[in-house]
């Protein structure tokens, strides 16, 4: 079986677990440092471990590319010059883990969200435009009948 990559969302929620910070807040507008370097730690993990661009993550956490630029630089720099802070990072990707280790069901609802944080800002827009378009684009894909395996 071929290894699939971590998505963001699971990244996001270890991390955020394991600095004690929301969730919440590895996607909000807060910088300060007790925030922030969380979720700098989440976005060199991601970087790293997922496959994605720059620019994939940074729509992940609602940030610029070259947050994420920033952010693998600055944590490559201090896990080269503070042990204590390597040993944290690396705590991290290990409770990453990789996606094949979970079950099935939990694989699919970690792909499901991050399909869903991705498409989140699109149905957004679209709503704003014209929220019976929408809803009648969601229903036609809720009618649809599902492919056979």
């Amino acid at each position: 079986m071929t290894a699939i990559p971590p998505t963001i969302a699971h990244i996001q929620r270890v991390v955020a677990q394991a600095f004690g910070v929301d969730l919440r807040d590895m996607r909000g507008k807060r910088q300060h440092r007790d925030v922030a370097r969380p979720r700098q730690v989440a976005m060199y993990i991601a970087y790293h471990l997922t496959g994605r661009t720059s620019a994939e993550i940074a729509r992940m956490f609602l940030r610029d590319r070259t947050t994420v630029q920033h952010s693998v630089d600055l944590i490559e720099n201090l896990r080269s010059r503070d042990p204590g802070f390597k040993a944290v990072v690396q705590a991290c990707i290990d409770g990453v883990g990789d996606i094949n280790q979970l079950g099935q069901v939990e694989a699919a609802e970690l792909i499901v969200r991050e399909l869903m944080g991705e498409l989140r800002p699109k149905l957004l827009a679209m709503a704003s435009n014209s929220p019976t378009e929408l809803l009648a684009r969601l229903k036609a894909l809720t009618e649809e009948p599902a492919p056979c395996a």
